[in-house]
């Protein structure tokens, strides 16, 4: 396995990048992609996403670019067999990832949404009303433009290229 990144050059290069992500400003609509208008709740997944556009693999091992160090984990962890280091604690599944097993975590709970015309459940807000917004036929997001659109991540994609 080859791993090309000096670790402590990697941490010079985040106390970098931190802080000029605290300089950046939200848009009205949170942080969205420059390039598809893809939504981000946090800056250093907005820059990961951003540096796939550009081409801008920070890491690389056995010849694939890996964008992320999250991802690098979980290719190492996948391809070259290194230990998971987090468990579910209800049934043992194993992570990469502290975030992943936390995101795993949530599906033993109960559905938070529930749709009483067809049945379908939830535990995510966004899902649910992804869900709503399919079968009402009303365009809720708009441009200034003009153009309307059911989901918000079609208007922000839109938002992306319209001038």
């Amino acid at each position: 396995m080859v791993f090309y990144m000096n670790v402590t050059l990697f941490y010079r290069n985040l106390l970098c990048m931190t802080a000029k992500w605290r300089k950046m400003e939200k848009s009205e609509d949170g942080l969205m992609c420059r390039y598809c208008g893809r939504q981000f709740k946090s800056k250093s997944g907005l820059s990961n996403h951003e540096n796939r556009h550009n081409d801008q693999a920070p890491y690389r091992c056995c010849g694939h670019k890996i964008y992320s160090r999250a991802n690098l984990m979980r290719h190492r962890c996948a391809v070259h067999n290194e230990v998971k280091q987090f468990a579910c604690k209800k049934c043992d599944k194993t992570f990469a990832m502290e975030s992943d097993m936390k995101r795993h975590e949530r599906s033993h709970e109960q559905p938070a949404f529930k749709r009483k015309i067809c049945g379908v459940e939830t535990k995510y807000l966004h899902r649910f009303q992804d869900h709503v917004a399919a079968h009402d036929s009303v365009r809720k997001y708009s441009c200034k433009c003009g153009k309307t659109y059911k989901y918000r991540s079609n208007l922000q994609r839109h938002k992306a290229s319209c001038k």
